[in-house]
């Protein structure tokens, strides 16, 4: 039994270079599927474009846009002021702890939580946003 995998593939030449562009694994990838995505790939190609390349850019515009939704919930005014809270606490007493994430919780998260940490407060304090 052959242990490699199956896979549609697509040889071209691009600026005088061989390249082979992978379509899918089968049977992941059907045989319609492969059509499809062969005939994207063979526009792209007669427009002037390597299709490796562009896939190449899409992937990279796509993990960099992740990244940056993941630096943004990193950096959200709650997540940071959770973690001042956290350190804050040491040395209050805990009613007195809770009562301050009682009130960020019920005050100031709802309307300020999903902000990044670059919010300007004078923006804020004018626009009452």
């Amino acid at each position: 039994m052959p242990s490699e995998a199956k896979s549609w593939r697509w040889r071209y030449r691009f600026d005088g270079k061989e390249k082979m562009m992978s379509l899918g694994e089968y049977p992941k990838v059907g045989l319609k599927e492969a059509r499809d995505r062969l005939a994207e790939a063979r526009k792209l190609w007669s427009g002037g474009i390597d299709p490796l390349a562009e896939r190449k850019a899409v992937v990279e515009a796509k993990e960099a846009e992740e990244r940056e939704q993941q630096r943004r919930a990193e950096s959200s005014f709650e997540l940071i002021a959770r973690d001042w809270w956290a350190r804050w606490k040491e040395g209050k007493s805990r009613r007195h702890a809770d009562t301050v994430m009682s009130r960020l919780e019920a005050d100031v998260f709802a309307r300020y939580g999903h902000r990044t940490r670059h919010l300007r407060t004078s923006s804020v304090k004018l626009n009452g946003s």
